[in-house]
This record gives structure tokens, sequence and C-alpha cells, in this order.
């Protein structure tokens, strides 16, 4: 896809299988599709369908949104931001700033500037509701006290609705 955000997200759940490898259909919808997959991440998918399917995020986890100000600021990981209206950014953390609001009763709200497709987007740290980040071997020992839950997760995004296969294999 083209266009930087904001994305619809549509989410799905794959269900486990305990076979080395099988195929399974979906209908993915325009927009970012966020598939649940499995509580380990040794597995491979492969998607095919009636249009490309961009996969921006692979094997990303579900953090609680306190670790892109604590952790993940001057990392640089990929993430996909779902904002509280339902839309949703796909890219890699820029920067984290700092503002004040209000004029007698100051307080500090952070700002997280996300690059995507060389744009920069400015997201408000108070309208995000779920955060993945696809992680790396040097921050994941610090985002496993984040994590919101066991799964694995991959983000797709989606230009055209249509059915779209599933190739998994496992080990």
């Amino acid at each position: 896809m083209g266009t930087v955000g904001p994305y619809n997200v549509h989410k799905h759940r794959m269900r486990d299988r305990k076979k080395k490898g099988w195929t399974t259909s979906t209908k993915l919808k325009p927009g970012m599709n966020i598939v649940r997959t499995f509580k380990d991440n040794v597995y491979t998918i492969l998607v095919q369908g009636p249009r490309f399917v961009d996969n921006p995020l692979s094997k990303a986890i579900k953090v609680d949104k306190l670790a892109i100000i604590e952790v993940l600021s001057d990392r640089k990981p990929k993430v996909a931001l779902i904002m509280e209206d339902g839309r949703g950014y796909v890219g890699t953390v820029e920067r984290v700033e700092f503002e004040q609001k209000g004029l007698i009763l100051k307080r500090t709200i952070p700002k997280v500037t996300l690059r995507s497709l060389g744009e920069r987007i400015a997201v408000n740290y108070t309208d995000m509701r779920e955060v993945y980040v696809q992680p790396s071997r040097d921050i994941w020992g610090t985002l496993v006290k984040y994590k919101t839950d066991d799964y694995h997760y991959e983000v797709y995004l989606v230009s055209v609705e249509g059915e779209y296969n599933f190739r998994v294999t496992r080990g």
C-alpha cells in the first residue's frame, strides 16, 4: 500500500494445530489486518491472494503503551499503533517528545513520532489503545515485563478485500 495511514483496523485469529504444515484461508479487508498467531514464534506464514500483501510486522508482540516511553524511545523498533478511534499506524519509532499542557495545572504529555514511508507522523500518547512491537534480540529481555498476552501477531496491509490463503509451516 502506498499510503502512510491511518488505516482501518481488522482483527483475526489463527487456530493452533499440531501438524507440521497446513493451509487455511481468511477474508481480509482493506486496511490493517492483525492476525493473532501462536504462543511460540517458531512458524513461517506465506500469504497468497488476489493482490500483493505488505507484511510490515512479523512475529510481533502486544505490549503496554508505557513500553514506548521507557524502552522503545531510543531503540527505533517497528511498531503498529492502534488508536482509540479504531484507526492504526505502522512505522518505526523516531523519537518521543514531552510537551506541557494546561495553563494553571501543567501536565507533561508524551508525543510519539513515527516514520512511515519516509514521512513523519506525530501521535499523542493518550490517544493510543494498543501497541504491537516487532522485538529485536537486544530489547527482548526488557520488553517481557511489558507484554500483555502470550501470543505473537502478524500485521498485514491489504488494499483489496478478498479471500487470502495462509500457508503455515511450524517448527
